[in-house]
């Protein structure tokens, strides 16, 4: 039975998430209600924010706080699959959270402004999860930092090239700065800008649905979350350039 400290499901709830119910473990754990309590920190709405966002929006997480400040370009199209050509020129955010609502009107999306270091620690206020899907270095490690600071599971998948990985910390691991201390992470300064890598709309799909499947397989009871740390690829995985 449901724990007595999260709501009912309502009758259209029952219906929409009644394949998810059938799974006794679910079911007994009352994990649909509590993902329905569950308030969610999307960090970029690019690539893999729009994987995350269809996956959580679809499993049902209660509200979801996306925070981006780029605008829609017809080179994006490809592989943010939320967005159409005519969401051309129009804020990501905005267009998302329209989005989020057609996939389920349970779901209440919130747009916020883009994180910085600043900010990070307002835009967790409340959070039972931060996923990072940005596309540059500086946002991901002051997400990561402010999360383990506030105690914040927090996840994040980079995609490059035909390659993606989906990695998480949890409340008492170390955060990112601890892992890019010692596993070749790229730097700010070394790290080439989004618009200039490789991306097939696999790799986006291949990182950022992981990721939202990490929001859904995160024990309801517990601030865990069952995925792996990869190896960050080195010198010799990288693609050569053809002679």
């Amino acid at each position: 039975m449901p724990p007595t400290h999260v709501r009912r499901l309502t009758r259209s709830e029952l219906r929409r998430y009644s394949r998810p119910l059938l799974v006794p473990e679910w079911q007994r754990a009352g994990a649909q209600e509590r993902l329905g309590d569950a308030r969610v920190l999307l960090v970029g709405a690019g690539g893999l924010g729009c994987a995350v966002a269809a996956a959580v929006a679809g499993a049902g997480v209660g509200r979801l706080r996306i925070s981006d400040h780029d605008v829609i370009d017809i080179s994006n199209l490809h592989r943010q699959l939320l967005f159409r050509s005519q969401d051309v020129g129009r804020a990501k955010a905005a267009v998302m959270a329209a989005q989020v609502q057609a996939i389920n009107p349970f779901v209440q999306p919130e747009v916020v402004p883009a994180l910085t270091p600043e900010n990070a620690a307002e835009l967790l206020s409340g959070v039972t999860l931060a996923i990072d899907a940005t596309d540059n270095l500086a946002a991901r490690y002051a997400l990561a930092e402010a999360a383990h600071a506030a105690q914040v599971p927090c996840v994040w998948g980079p995609p490059v090239a035909r390659r993606a990985w989906s990695p998480c910390s949890v409340v008492g691991g170390g955060c990112m700065t601890c892992f890019r201390l010692g596993a070749r992470l790229p730097t700010v300064a070394t790290r080439p800008a989004c618009w200039a890598c490789a991306c097939t709309g696999r790799s986006d799909d291949g990182a950022g649905s992981p990721q939202g499947a990490g929001r859904r397989r995160a024990d309801p009871g517990r601030a865990t979350v069952d995925l792996r740390w990869p190896q960050w690829p080195g010198p010799r995985d990288r693609p050569t350039p053809a002679s």
